[in-house]
């Protein structure tokens, strides 16, 4: 497939996280509360890890595979050999003398396979401290690789998550589109040409994202009614959530250009994976963080005491709504999107892959 048809699937897919974000940031379960951006990013992110493990798993699998079917080849066209000169030796030839060749033969090709296997044995045997020492230096910079992709890609969620939450998914979807116009001005500035279509294709596309962000009639078009009342009651945090997804922009903006750098020089899955198992850390630590100031900012156990008749809270994933929200995050945008995107800016620069 295409580098760029992979970036426009890549995009259409992304799509959705922002309107599946919204939902279940402002939607709440039968008994329960709507969870915390911080909630949703661990479920969705572990769920990405795990696909990425099993997706590794998978390839591992199937080069095994293919390796035990080519060794099973080569003794299959060994052993045909072997059985035409038995049968030239012993069918063909009904002599003591012809059997007699035919042995020599068999037990001179046995020695000669013997002698070229402790050769390659012996060779190995002598690559191998270098090429362990090798490998161990080069996971050392795929997982540093890995590492820096991940926190740009953390700091990118962690401020539109929390930005989706104060505004419309419509007007954050726009916003986050500026980041076509900053992966330019980045790799502007670290010395990479750029091209003038790609400055023109920025430039409408930042266009479209201003028109959305500051019209008001498209924006009490598309807006949902607890948006419009927010606006009413506090139009600042409007602008507190579009301020958020600007930042997130930016780190996004860094991160598309640093992928394209570090991802022709890694395996792509391998790096994939541990930035899925990065991701996962950074979220985990976040939700931490997040769970004790919220745990801190909580009323005291006495006051929870008064309110016995209440029903219990269920936990936010038992909703099978907010389940396919979140499978469909870790699966399309995360996974799919993550994938399609370290394969295909191996191969093509950042601004034209924004």
């Amino acid at each position: 497939m295409p580098p760029e048809l992979m970036l426009l699937l890549t995009a259409f897919v992304w799509g959705g996280y922002h309107p599946c974000m919204r939902m279940l940031l402002t939607d709440t379960t039968e008994h329960g509360s709507a969870p915390t951006p911080s909630e949703i990013n661990l479920a969705r992110f572990s769920l990405v890890a795990v696909l990425f493990v099993a997706q590794a798993a998978c390839a591992d699998a199937a080069c095994s595979g293919r390796r035990g079917r080519r060794r099973g080849g080569g003794d299959g066209a060994t052993l045909p050999t072997l059985t035409a000169r038995r049968g030239d030796a012993f069918g063909s030839v009904q002599s003591l003398v012809s059997a007699e060749e035919g042995a020599g033969r068999e037990k001179e090709s046995t020695r000669r396979a013997s002698s070229l296997d402790e050769r390659m044995s012996a060779s190995t045997s002598a690559r191998a401290p270098v090429s362990s020492s090798a490998l161990l230096g080069r996971g050392v910079f795929l997982w540093g690789a890995a590492f820096e992709l991940a926190f740009w890609h953390f700091v990118t969620i962690a401020f539109q998550s929390t930005g989706v939450a104060y505004t419309g998914a419509t007007r954050a979807g726009f916003i986050a589109a500026s980041t076509t116009m900053m992966v330019p001005f980045v790799s502007a500035f670290f010395g990479e040409a750029v091209r003038a279509n790609v400055w023109i294709a920025a430039c409408v596309a930042m266009a479209g994202a201003a028109l959305i962000v500051f019209a008001t009639t498209a924006n009490d078009a598309v807006e949902d009614r607890s948006i419009r009342r927010v606006e009413e009651e506090d139009g600042s945090s409007v602008f507190f959530g579009d301020a958020l997804t600007l930042v997130g922009s930016v780190t996004w903006a860094v991160f598309v250009f640093r992928l394209s750098r570090l991802a022709p020089r890694f395996p792509k899955l391998p790096l994939a994976t541990a930035r899925s198992a990065c991701m996962t850390l950074f979220v985990a630590a976040w939700f931490l963080v997040d769970t004790s100031s919220r745990s801190s900012a909580a009323p005291s156990r006495s006051r929870w005491r008064l309110d016995e008749a209440s029903p219990p809270r269920e936990h936010w994933l038992a909703s099978p709504r907010a389940l396919a929200l979140t499978a469909f995050m870790a699966i399309g945008p995360g996974w799919a999107c993550g994938w399609w995107q370290t394969v295909a800016q191996a191969k093509v620069s950042a601004p034209r892959a924004a």
